[in-house]
């Protein structure tokens, strides 16, 4: 992850991105959507906007 435009982007969404390497992130985000997801299937909401 060294090409400035994909280091700017992340700088943009969240710091967290620029800590964490690329691997680590992408479970990061997988288990924040897993946890979100699981919530509202128990709320019975639906996530679809």
């Amino acid at each position: 992850m060294t090409r400035p435009e994909v280091l700017q982007r992340r700088a943009e969404i969240d710091t967290l991105t620029l800590s964490l390497p690329p691997t680590e992130l992408k479970a990061d985000v997988a288990a924040y959507l897993n946890f979100w997801s699981g919530l509202l299937e128990r709320m019975d909401l639906s996530g679809a906007g």
